[in-house]
């Protein structure tokens, strides 16, 4: 797992959306987070991406419940640096980036339960950054990663 020094220093002048996660957040993806590495996108996912800055959550919220991925949130490291990303992690820790042309070259991110994931879209009412909602909601306690296993357990 990274130690995530470089990921608060990264801005990203190409695009308008956030080159760094609150600290907070940055705080637990840099502790719990998983960290995988990127590659070419998975047969038969191709024609659901997005290729537009910012389309990442769109298109990862979107494709969650397909079977065997999970919805994934934290920092994708791409050609300038780390940033805030969302892509889907197969059962087999294959990363599916919907969203970026060039994979990242590493994500270091939180998987979320699918329960999770909806009750963050409900309650948020859009596709976008979910993990600040879920760190500094209820769920945001000493106990968050067990509860995050648990909830995964729990799905049917």
């Amino acid at each position: 797992m990274s130690d995530g020094s470089a990921l608060t220093e990264t801005t990203n002048r190409r695009t308008s959306y956030p080159s760094a996660l609150p600290r907070d957040v940055e705080t637990f993806v840099t502790a719990y987070g998983i960290e995988r590495t990127g590659g070419a996108i998975p047969l038969g996912w191709g024609r659901r991406r997005r290729r537009r800055p910012g389309r990442c959550y769109e298109a990862a919220g979107q494709y969650y419940r397909e079977d065997g991925v999970a919805y994934a949130e934290g920092r994708a490291l791409c050609e300038s640096g780390w940033l805030p990303h969302a892509w889907l992690v197969r059962a087999d820790g294959i990363v599916i980036d919907l969203a970026w042309r060039t994979p990242g070259q590493r994500y270091l991110g939180i998987e979320l339960p699918d329960r999770v994931v909806e009750d963050a879209h409900r309650i948020l009412g859009h596709y976008g950054p979910l993990l600040p909602a879920v760190v500094r909601s209820l769920y945001w306690r000493p106990a968050l990663p067990r509860r995050l296993s648990m909830a995964t357990a729990d799905a049917p």
